[in-house]
């Protein structure tokens, strides 16, 4: 699978790389929080001029050299969108600057209600998940985004169906599929990145349990070692039984680790087992010797 970027524009892109950092507010033009200092009160301006030329101004006095290193950067980018997508530039170079969280909540009026605050962005290519959580309640939004010609991002799917994106994560995965590797199929975005950061290949889809991408999956992962993890409960149980009973159609068998406890997923049964026990779980029932069975863990 290619790695390379779909974004067009270098603004677009050093954007998005923003956004996969942790730079708030995401998705605004004018002003982010800066990678290359403890930034609690956004203070980057980031502009697009005549020419596409991405303009960076720290109002904190960090140089433009600095904000660039910071992200592992050159001053081609601020010209060019990067050779591979943000999400591939993030993980091969490990970017990972500290900033930290805002003083002042960011918050955004949805379903008529105030207090919503960014809690995660998932990119899927040209699209993205946006997910908002009350700052008191801990009610959560959820929100569809796609990528505009100019590059900023705007609300809805933009009349993409959800079968027709991607994987999530799919690129990061396709290294582990073509190298044997267990790969962990889960329900929920925060489950993959908890998985690929404790260095374990997963993936999941877009809709959740109740519209599972049967065709995408086996398109993916059918060649694959591929380990199912449903969350432990109804609609968890009944997606992974459909999971199965497609890929087994197809002549391919996966296995499956329910977690034990009722409520649990895959990110909980990490936190559980740690990463060490998880990856000796995963390849034990992921080994490309034709076992496939069901456990509890």
């Amino acid at each position: 699978m290619s790695s390379a970027s779909s974004v067009s524009s270098a603004f677009g892109w050093f954007h998005e790389l923003l956004d996969l950092v942790g730079s708030l507010p995401v998705g605004r033009p004018s002003v982010r929080q800066c990678p290359a200092h403890g930034d609690r009160s956004p203070s980057l301006a980031v502009t697009e001029d005549a020419y596409g030329r991405v303009l960076v101004h720290c109002r904190a006095g960090c140089s433009v050299e600095a904000v660039l290193a910071s992200l592992q950067l050159g001053p081609r980018h601020l010209y060019h969108p990067g050779p591979v997508s943000p999400e591939q530039h993030q993980r091969l170079l490990g970017v990972k600057p500290f900033i930290p969280e805002v003083v002042t909540p960011i918050r955004r009026r949805v379903s008529g209600g105030e207090g919503m605050r960014l809690e995660a962005v998932h990119p899927y290519g040209a699209h993205r998940l946006v997910r908002y959580r009350h700052r008191v309640t801990g009610r959560k939004d959820l929100r569809w985004e796609h990528r505009a010609s100019d590059g900023s991002w705007q609300s809805g799917l933009r009349g993409t169906r959800l079968e027709a994106l991607p994987l999530y994560r799919e690129a990061d995965i396709s290294l582990g599929l073509a190298a044997g590797e267990p790969v962990a199929l889960v329900e929920s975005e925060s489950s993959v990145d908890a998985l690929l950061g404790a260095g374990i290949y997963a993936t999941t889809w877009a809709g959740g349990a109740s519209s599972p991408q049967l065709e995408r999956l086996f398109d993916v992962l059918g060649g694959g070692n591929v380990v199912l993890i449903p969350d432990h409960d109804d609609a968890g149980l009944t997606c992974a039984d459909r999971i199965e009973r497609h890929f087994r159609s197809r002549g391919t068998e996966v296995a499956v680790v329910v977690p034990r406890t009722p409520g649990e997923d895959a990110q909980d049964l990490l936190q559980r087992l740690g990463p060490v026990e998880m990856k000796r779980l995963l390849e034990e029932l992921g080994r490309p010797d034709g076992r496939r069975w069901r456990s509890e863990a």
